[in-house]
């Protein structure tokens, strides 16, 4: 009998915390992500930005020409170079739209200009129920999930950083030890880590413009993300002696022992290459929600 006051209150506090329609916060954010076609549009849809998934809406079209680059690919890498500042030690960093920064913007771990143009769209539906870092995460689980991803586990509520984070993503001419130890701060595993750099990478391309140590002047070096066609991939058919090291040693630097076999054939790879590794430990390691439930 004394026990169940004491599990009245539990129950309590967990219908306080469990969805309730409306709630304004969460029904904000699934509009954005689910009502991308029919009644009910916001003004901005953001899907409309990664439809087709290679267009790239800052290319010019003089002569045609076109960079090759995409919305995907950016929102994509803005997501986890946000997330990358997470320390799992002291719980600092993480997704909170820090990256919106010009600080962090202009340090080399974050070379180019596609955080500023992913936020300039991104940021297009915030309000008072709606974070930028909220923004940040959607536009990164719509560009995996409209193309042909699969979906992705998201949830609302994250903070907006008042401040840029510490540096925290591993640069590519750095040791491999620096790399491990980024990804085991930003609480990945060696497999993780493997599933990201050797066998992720498979939107967009990397350009000579911003990492001149990796590819070669007039080329592009990328993987296809919309055709089995395995074009090229930076880890190991790049310059950097520390990403070939990781493609490379993939194999041995899995923990337990576990052998894995090449990301194009191995299907637990290939499916993390596709997205399904990508995303889910960036929304994993942002700001902790403060409403909603885990699988909204």
């Amino acid at each position: 009998m004394l026990f169940r006051p004491a599990l009245s209150t539990a129950a309590c506090i967990a219908l306080a915390h469990a969805y309730v329609w409306p709630n304004p916060q969460l029904d904000a954010l699934e509009a954005i992500r689910f009502d991308q076609l029919g009644f009910g549009l916001l003004s901005v849809q953001l899907a409309t930005f990664v439809t087709p998934c290679n267009l790239f809406v800052f290319d010019t079209v003089a002569g045609g020409a076109t960079s090759g680059r995409s919305d995907a690919a950016d929102w994509i890498r803005t997501a986890y170079h946000d997330m990358a500042t997470y320390n799992s030690t002291d719980q600092t960093g993480g997704l909170d739209a820090s990256i919106r920064f010009a600080e962090e913007q202009a340090r080399a771990e974050n070379v180019g200009n596609g955080f500023f143009n992913t936020v300039n769209i991104v940021f297009a539906p915030v309000d008072r129920y709606i974070s930028m870092a909220d923004t940040i995460a959607l536009g990164a689980v719509i560009a995996i999930e409209n193309c042909g991803g699969p979906e992705i586990a998201f949830r609302g509520g994250r903070l907006d950083a008042g401040e840029a984070n510490a540096p925290g993503v591993p640069q590519p001419q750095q040791s491999l030890e620096t790399h491990v130890a980024a990804f085991a701060r930003q609480g990945f595993t060696q497999t993780e880590m493997i599933g990201l750099v050797a066998c992720g990478h498979t939107f967009g391309g990397v350009q000579h413009a911003f990492f001149p140590t990796i590819v070669p002047a007039l080329k592009r070096i990328y993987q296809s993300r919309h055709s089995d066609t395995h074009f090229s991939n930076p880890t190991h058919d790049g310059k950097t002696d520390t990403l070939r090291t990781i493609w490379e040693n993939r194999k041995s630097l899995t923990e337990g022992g576990l052998t894995l076999a090449p990301c194009q054939q191995d299907e637990e790879l290939r499916h993390a290459a596709r997205g399904g590794g990508d995303v889910a430990g960036w929304v994993r390691h942002g700001s902790l929600p403060h409403y909603g439930n885990p699988g909204a």
